[in-house]
């Protein structure tokens, strides 16, 4: 008899409203506390792919740090910045300096704005008979 006392109890008790709002309460919590985790990770795996798309573009950009470092330490380089700066050359070979006659070049260019101000009203087939038969000064 206490044992259908009890389950009767228990029959109420699983059947009262009061614990099946508790249940409820409870299911919610964990769906929130479920989908926090869910968003949580998929920010993390979006900083990831993040992380990983800067990782390549500056192994990328290492690498063509690299062959630069290579190349301007290369013997080709040191001997064509030697020419061109310092105007050495090899044994055997002649050096040729061509001389700005007539002035610097800020006078060629000034030479050079007075002929294009002189040929502007010009048309073209006017301007190319200049060039080659007209009396250039």
């Amino acid at each position: 008899m206490k044992q259908k006392k009890d389950q009767g109890v228990v029959r109420r008790l699983i059947a009262s409203r009061v614990l099946l709002v508790l249940e409820l309460g409870i299911i919610i919590v964990f769906s929130v506390a479920l989908t926090k985790e869910i968003i949580r990770r998929w920010e993390v795996r979006q900083e990831i792919n993040k992380l990983e798309t800067e990782i390549a573009e500056l192994e990328q950009s290492n690498t063509e740090i690299a062959g630069l470092i290579s190349y301007f330490q290369s013997d080709y380089y040191k001997e064509k910045e030697a020419r061109l700066k310092l105007g050495l050359q090899k044994e055997g070979e002649s050096a040729l300096t061509i001389p700005i006659i007539g002035g610097t070049g800020a006078e060629l260019n000034n030479l050079d704005e007075a002929q294009s101000s002189k040929n502007q009203g010009l048309g073209m087939p006017q301007k190319w008979w200049n060039y080659f038969f007209a009396n250039n000064e």
